[in-house]
């Protein structure tokens, strides 16, 4: 929570002061509101987030061209890290699980839980193959986002089927096509609030290397 606000203290300033900026080296630096026009059928989509030295870094929220939020990702090094979640505009669809490669150092120490018993946990070194590999849970969500589906534990890529907290529910999702109430994640409304009254500036449109 304590990273959560600080962040959002960081968006706050920088969108004020300044956004969409480039260093003297031609690298994305601070705070970053892009407008992506349709294109090849994909739908238009709004990304904000903060750039460090022309990679990804912290929360990053994606919208739909409406404003409706799809994803809140967390990155690190320019790649995925941590936990991120996916909604609809019915409610949560999943929440994924990532660790995220060092470039300058391909080893890092990590939890690994005992698959006998979860309160058992052991630091281990290890190397990170890719930029980005599954490690933690997750989390897939029946339509409307109010019952779980299915969680799968990673280990490093490695699905853990035999892992005791991986937990399959087979219980029939809740009719919820009635329900059409807009549900907005916690991080969003306390990003509007952080931001609520702000001079808004003009943003730069059609930049590349997002998605």
């Amino acid at each position: 929570m304590r990273y959560l606000l600080a962040v959002l203290v960081v968006f706050s300033f920088t969108y004020v002061s300044a956004q969409n900026q480039t260093d003297k080296d031609g690298l994305k630096q601070g705070f970053w509101h892009v407008n992506m026009p349709e294109k090849y059928g994909e739908p238009a989509y709004q990304e904000k987030g903060v750039y460090k030295d022309g990679k990804k870094e912290g929360i990053w929220l994606h919208l739909s061209d409406m404003g409706d939020t799809l994803a809140v990702e967390r990155y690190k090094y320019g790649n995925k890290n941590g936990v991120s979640k996916y909604y609809d505009l019915e409610g949560i669809v999943r929440t994924e699980s990532w660790i995220a490669h060092n470039p300058d150092n391909p080893y890092d120490t990590i939890d690994v839980y005992d698959l006998k018993d979860p309160n058992k946990i052991e630091k281990k070194i290890v190397k990170i193959e890719g930029s980005s590999v599954k490690h933690g849970k997750w989390i897939y969500y029946y339509p409307g986002g109010r019952m779980i589906q299915r969680e799968e534990v990673y280990v490093l890529g490695q699905l853990q089927n035999d892992n005791p907290l991986q937990k399959i529910t087979t219980k029939a999702a809740a009719d919820t096509s009635k329900s059409k109430i807009k549900i907005v994640p916690k991080e969003v409304l306390q990003y509007e609030k952080e931001n609520s009254g702000k001079k808004k500036i003009k943003v730069r449109t059609g930049s590349t290397g997002l998605y």
